[in-house]
Formats: C-alpha cells, structure tokens, sequence
C-alpha cells in the first residue's frame, strides 16, 4: 500500500504494438500517488502501471484463482483487463471479494446450503467448497486495509460517503466509461454483497456512477442486513507489521516529511531507507537562490519537494517550487554548500534499459513511433551542458533536469550514451547502453 507510482500521461504498447494511453475517470493528472490512494481512488493510470509491472497472464491466473471463470479460452486480453476490458459475472466478482474477508480462502457460491422439512428438519445438508486462492492471508489483509479505509478514498469520493458502513466495511465501485454499467462490491467480517445497476436493454445511463447507482443500494441493504448484528473488526492475521512511512515516498518518515502516516506491511517488506522526497537547503533570502557566502540577503532554510523523474512535468505545471540549481553568485553549488572537492558525476541512462529490442509496426506512421531517451545524475553533483547521443550523434542538450527527449525508432542496433561536464570542466560520460530496433 506504501508503494508509489505516478499517475501521470502514460503511453502502453499494446502485444499489437499499438499505443494504449489510458484516461483518469475524472480526465485529471493527480501526480505521484501510494498505492492505497490509487485502489481507494479508482485510478486508471495507476491500475494499468500496475498490471503492467506484474502481466497480464499473472493477473489472470490470480483472478481464475479467486473464481472468476470468464477470462478463459482462446480470448487474448490487453492491459484494459484492469480497467473492465474483461466480462465477469456479478455472483463470481462477489465471490472473489468474499475471498478477501476470509482472508484468501475462496468458497464456492452455492444457493442451497440445506433442505429441511416443515419442522426444520434437516433433511439434507449441502457442503460448500472451501480452497485456498494464490492471495494468502497477509495480501488479502493489506487489501481490506486499503478498501475500508475511509479517508483514503476522500479526494474522489468525499468524506463519509455512501461506502462507509456504520461499522468496519471494505468496499470499492466501479463505472463503465459508456454509463451502461456500474457496481459496487464489499464485505464485512459477516457478509459479502455485490450490486449491479443499468439497464435492462443494455441502453446507457445518463452519467450514473457506482457511488451514484449502486453505492446507496449497497450501504442500505448493508445496513439492513447487519442491523441487530454486533460489529466486527477484521482479524489481523499474522505476518503484518506497521511503520511510520512518509506518504509521498512510501519510505520512512524523517523531521522533513509533513505528510507522515502509519501504514502495514507484510513482514519483511518494511522499508528501512528514509525518505528522500523532501530536501533541506540553505537559501539567500534576497534571492531565493543558494546560499553562498557573500549573498546580500539572510541565510535561511527551505524544504523542497522532490518529485520523481516522470513526475517533473506534471509538478511544473501543477505550481511546485523546483529547487534552485545556482548560488546568489550564479554558481552551481551542491545542496546550498560549496563542494570541497569537485569530483566527477556520474550519469546513468535511464531508458531505454540495456538490450531493449523494439518492433516496428505497420499500423502507426513512421514519425509516431517513438521511444523515450532519458539519462539521470546518480550524484548531486552538478553537471553542464548535459548531452544524450544516440549512435554517438546528439539528440538533445539540457542545462538542468529532466533529460529525456524522444526518438524516432530506426531500424538496426544502436547505442546510447550521456556525456557532460562537471564542475572542474572533466567531461563525464554514462557507460554506453545498447539496443535493438527490429
């Protein structure tokens, strides 16, 4: 849940080769966000990132393990899978939620349990079918974690909303992107209930969501079917453990971090780096530059946020305050001190990774078919004059970060490399990454 990704305008290539840019329900870019925020949220970017980094036949087995039956045969599903791209019944997706609250055992659906007389008689008894899925105990933990928590999901649903029970409830809705569908699906150490609205004849809906359409029917039959019923915590399995994280990073909190919070873990996956997500450096107040001795103006502190490489667009445009790269002299300095020994820094190519091989495809023109070229500084030591070469030619040349700029796909093998300056005029240069256009 402490994991965090960005959410971000993102290109997917599809198995086809064909770009997949995916939208946020609400057409907007939120940035950096945990893990627990992005499933609490319904973020699409987040989601698709997601079953990008795990696959697409992982997520399948792991579905087929919870009950879900109809991602079989000889159906070939793209990375839309996570976002609805696949048919599930109702009674199905409610029986893969159950699994959560019975912390990774899937039960079979079964509408009969037993047939009795007019006396109550037991007659018959029916059993149900009780196995393990491939989400154990912890996992299953984390995600009912993550979907009873009511202030996670504020910034997309509000505060108290109609998935919140008058007693400890995970739920999650969810909304087709033609209005003709819409769910809402949770559970309760006691019960698991799934609502589907839309129409009968498959019309679309006019703008009803899942918290607007199926949302109050789940929370009222909820509230009704558990009235006279004592609330229940979900149990807390063993194997989980808690940390305090900053929430921008997901690693541990420190003094800077104003966004600190407790979070569980599985053992073993605690973070044990502080985080770096927020900078101290000393600033000229005149200036708002750093500080170097002879500034005219008072040295003061700042804290700056640092945002992730793929991040730093989206800050810009968002109003973040980007961390000065001079002193009140016009010198680079290293984190508002000069350095005492200017040492060579070191650069690394970022993307693509070393022995990529890329496929052109014929049904995109030629000029859209592009890959992104990226290079960092793995020191805070400054660089001039930053330059990415492909095949030893320049592509681009930046003053400050980010270094990416794009490239269209050639066919043959190629090299990349980064080269600068640094503060002693050295050049420095990344080791050499190869690739494959085919």
């Amino acid at each position: 849940p402490a994991t965090v990704l960005s959410d971000v305008p993102t290109a997917f290539t599809t198995r086809e080769g064909l770009p997949y840019q995916p939208q946020n329900y609400d057409h907007t870019w939120h940035g950096p966000m945990s893990l627990r925020q992005a499933l609490a949220t319904s973020n699409n970017i987040i989601a698709v990132k997601v079953l990008d980094h795990v696959g697409i036949d992982a997520m399948i087995a792991t579905a087929q393990s919870l009950g879900i039956s109809t991602f079989g045969g000889d159906r070939h599903f793209g990375l839309s899978l996570t976002l609805g791209g696949g048919e599930v019944s109702l009674l199905e997706l409610t029986g893969a939620y159950a699994t959560f609250a019975n912390a990774g055992d899937w039960l079979a659906p079964r509408a009969i349990l037993a047939v009795t007389t007019d006396d109550a008689t037991p007659q018959r008894v029916l059993s149900v079918l009780r196995q393990p899925s491939s989400v154990n105990a912890p996992v299953a933990y984390l995600i009912t974690s993550i979907l009873s928590d009511d202030g996670a999901r504020i910034g997309a649903f509000g505060e108290d909303s109609v998935l919140k029970l008058s007693r400890p409830a995970a739920a999650k809705t969810g909304t087709t992107t033609d209005w003709r569908d819409n769910w809402t699906l949770g559970y309760t150490p006691d019960l698991a209930v799934g609502v589907w609205v839309g129409n009968a004849d498959n019309t679309p809906m006019y703008q009803v969501s899942g918290i607007t359409g199926a949302g109050p029917i789940w929370h009222d039959f909820m509230e009704a079917a558990h009235a006279g019923r004592p609330a229940r915590g979900f149990v807390r399995p063993t194997g989980i453990v808690d940390a305090d994280i900053c929430d921008t990073s997901g690693l541990l909190a420190t003094n800077l971090c104003p966004r600190r919070r407790r979070e569980v873990f599985i053992a073993g996956t605690e973070p044990i780096r502080a985080d770096d997500s927020y900078m101290a450096l000393s600033v000229d107040s005149a200036t708002g530059l750093l500080w170097a001795d002879g500034c005219t103006g008072q040295r003061i502190t700042k804290v700056y946020r640092v945002l992730p490489l793929e991040a730093q667009q989206w800050g810009r445009e968002n109003g973040f305050e980007s961390m000065p790269q001079y002193d009140c002299k016009n010198q680079i300095t290293e984190n508002g001190q000069p350095p005492a020994v200017s040492s060579a820094a070191s650069l690394i190519v970022t993307s693509p990774a070393p022995n990529t091989t890329f496929a052109l495809t014929p049904y995109l023109p030629s000029e859209a078919q592009q890959i992104e070229i990226g290079a960092r500084l793995s020191t805070r030591n400054p660089v001039h004059d930053l330059r990415l070469l492909v095949d030893g030619q320049a592509l681009a040349t930046f003053t400050e970060p980010p270094y990416r700029a794009l490239w269209q796909l050639q066919v043959g093998e190629h090299t990349i490399q980064a080269v600068g300056t640094d503060g002693e005029g050295q050049r420095v240069e990344s080791a050499l990454v190869r690739f494959r256009v085919q």
